[in-house]
């Protein structure tokens, strides 16, 4: 959403003035950048986790109001959760498992989803 004003100055002083708001319509966010999946293991507890971070997408178009991450594991999503920081950690995971990690950003529409796969 944009305004443009318009003076026309005829000799020195201003003669009239046009204003006109433009509303455009919203695009979907590109996907985020540099996501990254980290895994993690404590061998104290047998705890598997996979902590994911990422940067805001390249052209966001619009305000991010909150991000989406899932974690599915063979095809069977596990877990999905909404945030506004840039990173998430998923705990309590089955070791030596592969897991996709998706990351979807959302301003007033579902952005485009960026996907890593890792072993815990």
């Amino acid at each position: 959403n944009f305004s443009i004003t318009c003076v026309n100055i005829l000799f020195g002083a201003e003669s009239s003035t046009v204003q006109n708001s433009i509303l455009t319509k919203s695009q979907a966010s590109t996907p985020v950048l540099g996501m990254t999946v980290v895994p993690m293991a404590s061998l104290e507890n047998n705890d598997f986790s996979l902590m994911v971070k990422w940067d805001l997408p390249q052209y966001p178009n619009g305000i991010i109001t909150t991000y989406e991450v899932e974690i599915e594991q063979d095809g069977t999503r596990k877990s999905v959760e909404n945030t506004t920081d840039f990173k998430f950690t998923f705990d309590e995971l089955i070791p030596y498992q592969n897991y996709t990690v998706t990351v979807t950003p959302f301003s007033q529409l579902k952005g485009f989803s960026y996907s890593i796969t890792e072993r815990t």
